[in-house]
């Protein structure tokens, strides 16, 4: 039985597997260098990944105003701290790199409060 929130697992792990895979090939491609702490970033941006596909797979299953918004701050987390990882272990720190950061973080907020008003 489906829920008013409910979820879609091949959605979820479709997305999710896609998201990993893009993060870690736009912080790769930026030559960014954790050190020992790779694993833990790994895992980290795993979580984040899988919070965007639930509410992705959320605004699927239930489309709405308050599943869309909440899909696109789900998304923009990840790409937040796609930038973040970039910026912070990588060899260049352009200061767009910084903008984008603060942008996509604060747009995902927005977003995902936004949604609460329409739940």
């Amino acid at each position: 039985m489906l829920t008013k929130y409910s979820v879609s697992f091949p959605v979820v792990l479709t997305v999710g597997i896609v998201g990993l895979a893009a993060a870690a090939t736009y912080v790769k491609s930026k030559k960014a260098d954790a050190g020992r702490l790779m694993v833990f970033g790994s895992v980290y941006m795993a979580m984040v990944v899988a919070m965007g596909a639930v509410s992705i797979s959320a605004a699927t299953v239930s489309v709405g105003a308050a599943t869309l918004l909440f899909a696109v701050g789900g998304v923009m987390f990840p790409i937040s701290d796609s930038i973040l990882s970039a910026y912070s272990f990588g060899p260049d720190k352009h200061f767009g790199l910084n903008i984008g950061v603060h942008a996509t973080y604060y747009l995902a907020q927005i977003c995902i409060a936004w949604s609460l008003a329409f739940v």
